[in-house]
């Protein structure tokens, strides 16, 4: 690794060092002279090895600007100077004379800095340069520069004459290197396509934080991600530079070093988020890796001012059990507002119902089914289909909702699989978004839900989706009123359900039909077929599990349809989003045990808008959204009921937890062609 080390900027003195004070009236421009030089301590490197910066382009020595801020006796804020042009080896300003306190100098922060005096001393040292973009860290001169502190304690300024001092000057910035390349043992099986940057703090602190994490209550709205940088895939190291501020969030709960042990999430830490997509037979997986900077490669989420990090990244393959890389494949994608994915079509290869795309480098179209708001999504195929992956882009920053995405023959005929397209600002991997109870890690929204179910959210947008027992596609749901939420096609018309020439069916509502799949055409042995090609086809006696029969190969023969039974994985037809799964009732044995089972008494109240269920207390709201009719699909009991499926069988129906505005049943049976709620739980 590289160490910068100590740089002293030496210059000829030039007399005709241009100086502009900004200070107070009563002073008049009027101080005693007093003579500085500037040197810049070293990069401190730790022990390990928005868009990036060109290094070349950042002179990190370079001082194209200085403030000045003189404290007095008790932290009185004296006088201010600010100089546009700078003698780095001797610097003159005017000083209050006879005044005994703290110095400052801020360096290359911009002429704006501190227009306004600040009030005392401590004032200052918690004053903040806001950024909005990864611009506003460095600061154009003849190179971009860094932005830096100097301070000279307990400084007696002399009455007439100056004294010469020399001040160290710290850079405010934090150096990362990202080293990247591909081994060749995976260059045939995949590709590194971007780098950015996530969890980088919108402010930087002139004046060092106190000890502590810092900013010590982040948010959302004071975190920002870094543009994705577009790499090459090569087995060849590549080198991104970018500056950070500090972000310093403590230390993880690892307790050892091994390679296991390596770091994970951490709320709000500063990580580098490398993406790819597998190629060959299952081309277009999305694979991420999340590496973080830090004093180590175990327990240390802090980026300090002052250092230079080096994260040197080979990438040899994609291992699962490592906490660093997430395998972004399932059918329901979490999506921001203004967010995009890159979704697979080969998931259409991996149900029972087998391949059904043999090349997944042609031959298919993707489309968007429905979406409940006009351009929620758009959707581009054609560039990526010989890559077998096509991407879904939410363009409103702030527009949230829901969608449906399919992957059709080559004709458009034929649906050959469907993704749930979640666009929410509900971020479940940060602690305080979650729910700790009962053993398991859940979501506080509904699955589907953009808003939480607090009373005064309507059931529109904190009821979430409905779904059948095992099935992995959602049914749009209603409004307070039991009337269907208004959808729309990929043109921004009213969604029309497709024709069913194959057979007849009745309508649910406007955007719903339903067919009874004990009927002919449709039989208990090809149900899963027409559950996938007709994705919102609502199914009277769906049986869940013969069905799904073939999906987990066990002697139970599909009982398990959507996983995480027994400690299996979810399968294929689970509908959370990736790391997330239906809760399960039989979670490790054959022991029955409702994960809701500390959910004895009702809690029920009545919002504004919505009647919820409480659990314990203060955690866990659950809607009570109805539900849609087993034998007809039309909405039921909105706002005295709330149903939530289990992955567990009960005989012959599947167990869901109930609530009404009067009582809780934390587990009982329900047969599974009925449209109930999803809260998701974090996969163990």
């Amino acid at each position: 690794m590289r160490r910068i080390g100590i740089i002293i900027i030496s210059f000829l003195l030039l007399a005709s060092c241009r100086r502009e004070s900004l200070q107070r009236a009563t002073e008049d421009g009027k101080g005693v002279s007093a003579c500085f030089s500037f040197t810049m301590t070293g990069m401190q490197e730790p022990g390990v090895t928005t868009r990036a910066v060109d290094p070349s382009t950042v002179d990190d020595a370079q001082i194209t600007d200085v403030w000045v801020l003189q404290f007095g006796s008790g932290g009185a804020f004296v006088k201010k100077t600010y100089a546009t042009s700078v003698n780095a080896s001797a610097f003159l300003v005017k000083l209050v004379p006879n005044n005994t306190g703290n110095l400052y100098f801020v360096v290359n922060a911009g002429a704006t800095a501190f227009a306004t005096d600040p009030a005392n001393e401590a004032a200052f040292q918690t004053a903040a340069k806001t950024i909005t973009t990864e611009t506003d860290l460095l600061l154009s001169g003849t190179k971009k520069s860094i932005p830096m502190l100097g301070q000279i304690t307990g400084y007696t300024v002399p009455s007439t004459g100056y004294t010469a001092r020399t001040v160290s000057l710290t850079r405010l910035l934090a150096r990362v290197d990202v080293v990247y390349s591909v081994d060749a043992s995976i260059a045939s099986s995949f590709q590194l396509d971007k780098i950015r940057v996530c969890n980088v703090p919108t402010t930087i602190q002139y004046y060092p934080p106190a000890a502590g994490n810092f900013p010590a209550s982040p948010t959302a709205s004071t975190m920002m991600n870094t543009a994705y940088t577009s790499v090459t895939s090569s087995a060849t190291p590549q080198t991104l530079t970018y500056y950070l501020p500090d972000n310093r969030r403590g230390v993880g709960a690892n307790t050892g070093t091994t390679t296991a042990r390596l770091k994970g999430d951490l709320d709000y830490a500063t990580y580098i988020e490398m993406t790819g997509h597998t190629l060959g037979a299952q081309s277009g997986n999305e694979i991420v890796y999340r590496i973080y900077p830090g004093a180590d490669n175990y327990n240390d989420y802090n980026v300090v001012r002052n250092t230079h990090y080096t994260l040197t990244n080979t990438l040899k393959g994609i291992s699962l059990s490592d906490s660093r890389v997430h395998l972004a494949s399932a059918n329901c994608y979490m999506l921001k507002p203004g967010g995009s994915v890159n979704i697979p079509v080969s998931r259409a290869n991996e149900s029972a119902l087998g391949t059904q795309i043999a090349n997944v480098s042609t031959g298919w179209k993707a489309a968007i089914n429905w979406q409940t708001a006009a351009g929620l999504v758009t959707l581009d195929y054609s560039t990526y289909l010989s890559s077998g992956y096509f991407k879904v882009m939410a363009p409103s920053t702030t527009a949230k909702g829901n969608a449906e995405v399919v992957v059709t023959d080559a004709a458009g005929t034929n649906v050959l699989w469907s993704w749930h397209i979640w666009v929410t600002d509900y971020d479940p991997t940060l602690s305080a978004n979650v729910d700790v109870l009962n053993g398991n890690t859940w979501m506080q929204y509904n699955l589907g839900a953009t808003a939480l179910a607090n009373g005064s959210n309507s059931f529109a947008t904190s009821g979430g989706l409905f779904y059948q027992w095992g099935r992995k596609d959602p049914f749009p749901n209603s409004n307070n009123s039991g009337a269907p939420i208004a959808l729309y096609n990929a043109t921004g018309a009213s969604f029309t359900p497709p024709a069913y020439s194959d057979f007849t069916t009745t309508a649910v509502n406007v955007y719903v039909k339903y067919f009874n799949a004990g009927a002919s055409p449709i039989s208990y042995t090809n149900q899963l077929a027409y559950s996938v090609k007709y994705p919102m086809l609502f199914l009277g006696n769906w049986a869940g599990s013969t069905a799904t029969a073939a999906a987990d190969g066990t002697a139970a023969g599909g009982l398990n349809a959507w996983g995480g039974e027994y400690g299996d994985q979810k399968s294929v037809y689970d509908p959370c989003p990736e790391g997330w799964r239906v809760p399960s009732g039989k979670k490790t044995s054959g022991t029955w045990s409702s994960p809701w089972s500390t959910w004895l008494t009702n809690t029920s109240t009545t919002g504004v808008n919505t009647a919820y269920a409480v659990w314990a207390s203060t955690v866990g709201y659950y809607p009570l959204s109805g539900f849609m009719d087993p034998g007809s699909g039309v909405f039921s009991f909105v706002g005295s009921i709330g149903y939530y499926w289990l992955a567990t069988v009960a005989s012959n129906s599947a167990y869901k937890l109930t609530l009404f505005n009067d009582s809780t049943n934390p587990g009982n049976g329900a047969t599974r062609s009925g449209g109930f709620s999803v809260r998701c739980v974090k996969v163990w």
